[in-house]
Parts: structure tokens; sequence; C-alpha cells
């Protein structure tokens, strides 16, 4: 009998170690905003969710900026030879004109028009992220398409191929990064 009590106090004890666990985990854990991305709340940023075998991540960031009328988000990686960066924008201030073309255009990222152009000068889309000096950048190249109302534009000097399938592979960043549990 003295064995049973022993059996059903230990599962007793380990049916409360496991409903309270969690519980006391999270108090061990470091704060962050609910649902955010990059502490960026303004909407869900689309990322990476691809990268080429030759992509060795050498340097990476995010920029946001948030104003009455445009929020807008970077993201950036670089590698030795090769770099992206994204830039994704909502508001009253965003260039609607791309919009008006995307519809007559003919490839779809994730279901929706886009186009990809050839950029002629690189450092006005990169800004000072990268030092172009180190990167062949005859062959970058620029995709534009809106999911919605929010706009997104890819810029990289990846081989096509390369570059299509980092387009065809984003995804939304709430996939990434789980949001903070209820209380």
């Amino acid at each position: 009998m003295k064995k049973y009590v022993k059996i059903i106090l230990l599962a007793i004890l380990l049916i409360a170690i496991i409903l309270i666990s969690p519980k006391i985990l999270h108090l061990f854990q470091p704060e962050t905003s609910s649902g955010s991305y990059a502490d960026f709340e303004a909407f869900i940023p689309y990322t990476m969710g691809y990268f080429p075998e030759d992509f060795t991540i050498l340097t990476t960031g995010t920029y946001a900026t948030h104003e009455p009328n445009l929020d807008q988000f970077e993201e950036w990686y670089g590698s030795d030879k090769y770099f992206v960066k994204i830039i994704q924008s909502l508001g009253q201030d965003v260039d609607l004109w791309d919009q008006f073309f995307a519809a007559t255009r003919s490839l779809l990222v994730l279901g929706y028009p886009a186009e990809i152009v050839y950029v002629e000068s690189p450092a006005d889309w990169v800004g000072n992220q990268f030092d172009l000096n180190n990167y062949d950048t005859h062959q970058t190249r620029l995709v534009t398409f809106f999911v919605d109302e929010l706009k997104v534009e890819l810029v990289s000097n990846l081989p096509e191929e390369e570059f299509i399938q980092v387009i065809e592979n984003l995804v939304p960043s709430i996939c990434l990064n789980p949001t903070k549990e209820p209380s």
C-alpha cells in the first residue's frame, strides 16, 4: 500500500512540475514586444525564407522608420560576393505609381504581379549598408510588387535564378518570430 501512495504522490508531483514549469521559465525569459519582428510593429514584414548554398551571411541588419503617413522596414544580408536588401513600405506616402504598372506584369511573387528590372545605381538602393566596392554590381536587380497596400522591393546582385528563388521563398516574419505567450 505504501508503494502505491508513493507512486501516486510522485505522479502528482510530476504533473505539478509539468504544469508550473512554463510559468516559472517565463519569469526568466527576456521581455520582447508581442508579435513584433525586430521591434517593428506597424505591419508584419516579409523576410528571407531561403538563402543560396554559397551565401554565407557576413553582415545583416534592419532599419525602421515610422512617420505619420509612411511606415518603412528595411532588412539586409550580405555575403562575401552577394547582397540582398528588402524594403517594405506602407502608408499614404507610398509611391503608388508602381502599383499601376504592377497590374500588367507577368512575373508573380507570392501570387502578386511583379517585375524584375536592372538597377543602374545600386548605391541609391543599398545606402551605406554595404561597401559596393566589394561586390560586382553590374547585374544588380530590383523586384517590386504589392501585397494589398504593402509595397515590397528587393534589390540584389545575386544571379537571376537565385534571386528568383529568394523572391519566391519570402515568408511573413511572424512565421519566424513567435509572439509572446498569453498570460
